[in-house]
């Protein structure tokens, strides 16, 4: 009976021993360490170093007891292994859930500068809708946007041109707004890619010459800006330039097309301007 007694305290022993080796249990450290360390240092590399510790701690055990396929620390070891494997997944697609602070520093994807985005006229910061191929916007109601870059038309009417006679002419008041807070934006004088207006019956009508607009002695004036240097336009600030074209003999819709390298961009904005009456003769 004593004998019986001694051999089942050796077999419940040795059970124990099994149930909790030292693989397991360093294995099992190692994950305990990598959530503790991810929610509390937020060192990420070490997160990483644990879980990679954990994983080869459980291969390594598992691989030494593979003579023994029911050893009831092999279940113990497959979810060190697992749960190790977890954390690093994690880490690599969605390390919010280890560390809220993990998920703010993740790369943010810039947006693309080039990228034309047409949005409401008035409500330019909108999120608003990418400009498909070709597309001409109403210039009425909407407005093209790239990244900070906001191009639009103010205003488009048939009238005379000071210095010039009593000619008339298509005068498009273009503006162009700079929406960031950091940087300045340079705006050309259209002297390398001129703006190009179309009428209805698409004939092509001649760009004359841009204009800028200047505040002096507290009036609006529109002063010859071609040929000259780029003006800068500062963080929440715009500019307006007055686009002369030769009058209209077609009736509308008209199509204006602004190369947007003038600030510095790659594309081409195209507005559709109605409501514009050709010139009497």
């Amino acid at each position: 009976m004593p004998h019986s007694r001694q051999e089942r305290a050796r077999e419940d022993r040795a059970s124990i021993t099994t149930l909790f080796s030292l693989s397991g249990v360093a294995g099992f450290c190692c994950v305990a360490l990598a959530l503790a360390q991810a929610s509390l240092m937020g060192l990420r590399w070490l997160t990483i170093a644990l879980s990679v510790v954990g994983v080869l701690i459980a291969g390594s055990g598992a691989w030494s007891r593979r003579a023994h396929p029911h050893s009831q620390d092999r279940v113990w070891l497959a979810v060190d292994g697992t749960l190790c494997g977890v954390i690093i997944l994690l880490i690599c697609f969605a390390p919010g859930v280890l560390n809220s602070r993990w998920a703010i520093d993740r790369t943010v994807q810039q947006p693309d500068p080039n990228e034309l985005t047409v949005v409401p006229r008035d409500k330019a910061m909108q999120r608003g809708r990418l400009l498909s191929k070709d597309e001409t916007v109403d210039a009425a109601t909407e407005a093209l946007r790239q990244d900070d870059v906001v191009a639009r038309i103010e205003s488009a009417k048939i009238g005379q041109v000071s210095g010039r006679g009593d000619k008339l002419y298509l005068l498009v008041q273009f503006r162009v707004v700079n929406s960031g807070q950091g940087q300045s934006i340079s705006l050309e004088a259209f002297n390398e890619s001129p703006p190009t207006l179309s009428d209805s019956a698409g004939r092509t009508l001649a760009f004359v010459e841009p204009r800028l607009k200047q505040i002096r002695n507290r009036s609006v004036v529109f002063v010859d800006w071609s040929g000259r240097q780029a003006v800068e336009i500062p963080p929440r600030g715009s500019q307006d330039v007055m686009l002369i074209f030769e009058s209209p003999l077609a009736g509308d819709p008209l199509q204006l097309e602004v190369d947007s390298a003038a600030w510095g961009r790659k594309g081409v904005c195209r507005f559709r301007i109605a409501g514009i009456h050709p010139a009497k003769t």
